[in-house]
C-alpha cells in the first residue's frame, strides 16, 4: 500500500516517459535479465574492506559485500558502524588500509600494501553520489550546477548539457527553478538538485548517503518519491538511511552493518520484519520503537 501510494506520487513528479510500476516492473527484470545473462559477475563486490583512522578507531573490520545488477542495496545499522564510510570509500573520497572493491568487473579500489590506496579514475566516473549536505555551488544558478562537471569532466558542449540539465529538472518538477541560486531553493529542491547533478553523468551506480536526514520532515517526501522514480527505471543503488520506512519500501535488498562488518543481508521483509540475529533484532525494535 505505501509502495503504491509512493510511486503514484513519483509518477505525478515525473513526466509521461517515466514507467508505470507494471512497466517498470517489466523493465526491471528485462534489465536485469540482459545484464546478467551469460555472466554471473556482481555489479559491485567489496571484498576484506578495512579501515581506520586511528588505531583506536577502526571503522571498517573486514566487510565483504556484493551487489548485483539492477538491485538496491539499501544499508542501514547504527552510527559507526561503517555505513557512510563504505559510501565514502565506494566513491573514491577514503584511503583503505586493506581489501578492494570490483566494479562492473573491472578492479576499481585496491590497498598496495604500502599505506596507499590505488584508484581507477575512469570506473569512478561511472558512480555517482549524493550526500546528505547539497554541496552545491552557491555562486552558480542550478543549471550551471547541472552542467559543469559533464562540460568539464566530458567536454561536453554548454548548449547539449544544458538540454539535458533543463529535461532533467523538468522530470523532478524543478524546471521553473533553472536560472535561481541555491539560497533561493527549498532544502528538498536543493537535494533533488543535487540528484540530478549526479544523475547528469549518467552513472552506472547511485549512492544516496543519508539524502533526508538534514531536510523538515514535510520535504523528506519529495525527495524520496525521486528516488523512487529511479527505482522504476532499474537504476543500481546503494541507499545508506536510517529510515526504515524508506528502506523497506525502495530495497531490493538490506543489508545491516555493525562494528565494521555485516551482520545480516537479505530481502528487505526478512531482514526488517523478522531478523535472524539477536543484534539486528535490537536495532530495528529500537528504531521503530523510536518512529513511533
Amino acid at each position: 500500500m505505501v509502495m503504491n501510494s509512493m510511486l503514484a506520487a513519483a509518477r505525478a513528479l515525473a513526466p509521461r516517459q517515466w514507467l508505470t510500476p507494471e512497466a517498470s516492473a517489466s523493465a526491471s527484470t528485462s534489465k536485469e535479465t540482459s545484464v546478467t545473462s551469460g555472466s554471473t559477475q556482481p555489479l559491485v563486490k567489496v571484498a576484506g574492506l578495512h579501515k581506520s583512522y586511528s588505531p583506536q578507531v577502526q571503522v571498517l573490520k573486514g566487510l565483504d559485500i556484493e551487489m548485483k545488477p539492477g538491485e538496491r542495496l539499501v544499508v542501514i545499522g547504527p552510527s559507526g558502524g561503517g555505513k557512510s564510510t563504505l559510501l565514502r570509500v565506494m566513491m573514491g573520497l577514503e584511503q583503505i588500509d586493506k581489501g578492494s572493491v570490483t566494479f562492473d568487473g573491472k578492479p576499481y579500489i585496491s590497498a598496495d600494501g604500502g599505506g596507499k590506496t590505488r584508484i581507477d579514475t575512469n570506473v569512478r566516473r561511472e558512480i555517482g553520489m549524493v550526500f546528505q549536505h547539497y554541496t552545491l555551488f552557491p555562486h552558480l544558478n542550478i543549471v550551471q550546477n547541472l552542467i559543469l562537471a559533464p562540460c568539464k569532466v566530458r567536454g561536453e558542449s554548454k548548449q547539449v548539457a544544458t538540454e539535458r540539465a533543463e529535461g532533467l529538472l523538468a522530470r523532478f518538477g524543478l524546471a521553473a527553478k533553472a536560472k535561481a541560486y541555491p539560497s533561493q531553493l527549498s532544502g528538498g529542491q536543493k537535494q533533488r538538485v543535487a540528484i540530478a547533478r549526479a544523475l547528469m553523468l549518467e552513472p552506472k551506480l547511485m549512492l544516496f548517503d543519508e539524502v533526508t536526514s538534514a531536510l523538515d520532515p514535510e520535504l523528506v517526501a519529495e525527495v524520496e518519491q525521486v528516488i523512487m522514480q529511479l527505482a522504476g527505471q532499474s537504476l543500481p543503488m546503494m541507499i545508506v538511511t536510517h529510515d526504515m520506512w524508506f528502506a523497506k519500501n525502495i530495497a531490493s535488498r538490506v543489508v545491516f552493518c555493525a562494528g565494521g562488518v555485516v551482520v545480516e543481508d537479505g530481502p528487505p521483509e526478512q531482514v526488517l520484519g523478522s531478523p535472524k540475529h539477536e543484534r539486528t533484532r535490537e536495532f530495528i525494535d529500537r528504531v521503530f520503537h523510536i518512529k513511533q
